[in-house]
């Protein structure tokens, strides 16, 4: 269960010790190249408690963030997780220490968007006060592994100025000094990976502009086949006895399936004939003990759909910058310390 105590306040209470969770509004970052900034949506005295968040724990970040090269085995696709590919995109928005396994995400509104700058840094974090937005300083005295088995936000942070903002102006925060040299080195080696260019479409993509056309069928991908990061699935329901329309939600990810013919129907549209292969309902699961491979007619063009093959989109290149940002040391706890210095 989440700790907040005394989670109604009255109105007069809030006007002392609310937070504004509004302070932060996403735009066009002043950094050449850095995408998205957060900036501020009105003038910030120094001190202000600009916003707070709560944080995701994962207290053993070599367990949850790596990420696995995809191996092919019998025309499937799975994670080999004894070859490591890289690190996760959400490394990039936790607070790490090199003395702890430990990692912290917040995902408050707009924190993500903060960037760094060491020589013009206007924000610094803090821990939030006891109760407040979810934190629960007992957390500050445990150890990662006692952490392990406990879900929900426990530990939160506050975002405070730290001198006068004014209304539009960029914040920034400094990510520490091992950030910055990581980042430093990275540009310094890094190389275009050839295998991504500027025809890279990922699975969405191909979706939105060939909704309209055919899909190709075995014989036709053999001599042109779909870019390598590029799978056809079908929808799950196919493997029901009886089936009308498809509702391709967020949990909907289909079934692996090949098109082995392609005729038009009655009405004028091609129908097909594919075969899947089911399995679990849950696209970061590629490795499952039992499937079946079922051989479906007659089945429309709005049941097919293309996904990007796990691990393949353009956030898992394998040369992609993957560093934690760094938590003060002021901030860091004995409790946490479980590893000599250690890259994060």
């Amino acid at each position: 269960m989440t700790h907040q105590p005394n989670a109604t306040r009255p109105l007069e209470w809030l006007e002392v010790n609310g937070k504004c969770i509004d302070n932060i509004v996403p735009g066009r970052s002043t950094i050449d190249g850095a995408g998205h900034g957060a900036f501020a949506s009105r003038d910030l005295p120094n001190g202000t408690v600009i916003t707070g968040t709560p944080l995701h724990h994962i207290p053993f970040q070599d367990e949850f963030t790596p990420m696995y090269r995809v191996v092919t085995r019998r025309q499937k696709q799975f994670l080999d997780k004894r070859q490591i590919a890289g690190q996760q995109l959400i490394l990039n928005y936790c607070f790490g220490h090199p003395h702890t396994t430990l990692l912290l995400c917040p995902y408050g509104f707009g924190v993500n968007y903060i960037n760094h700058n060491r020589s013009k840094a206007n924000v610094r974090i803090r821990w939030a006060q006891n109760g407040f937005t979810s934190h629960d300083e007992s957390w500050l005295l445990k150890s990662p592994s006692e952490m392990l088995a406990e879900t929900g936000a426990h530990l939160a942070l506050d975002y405070v100025a730290t001198r006068d903002i004014k209304e539009d102006e960029e914040l920034f925060l400094d990510y520490g000094e091992d950030w910055e040299k990581a980042w430093y080195e990275h540009v310094k080696d890094w190389q275009s990976t050839k295998f991504w260019s500027d025809t890279y479409r990922n699975g969405r993509d191909w979706d939105s502009e060939l909704k309209e056309l055919t899909v190709r069928t075995i014989l036709e991908a053999s001599t042109d086949p779909y870019p390598t990061n590029i799978q056809t699935r079908c929808h799950s329901i196919l493997d029901e006895d009886a089936w009308t329309n498809f509702t391709w939600s967020v949990f909907e990810y289909g079934y692996p399936c090949e098109i082995l013919e392609r005729a038009k129907g009655d009405a004028g549209s091609y129908m097909y004939t594919v075969k899947l292969t089911t399995e679990p309902h849950n696209q970061y699961d590629t490795e499952f003990e039992s499937s079946e491979t079922l051989v479906v007619n007659n089945v429309p063009r709005d049941a097919i759909r293309f996904f990007d093959i796990p691990s393949t989109s353009d956030i898992h290149l394998r040369d992609a910058f993957r560093y934690s940002i760094g938590l003060p040391d002021e901030l860091m706890q004995e409790a946490w310390k479980n590893q000599q210095d250690k890259a994060l």
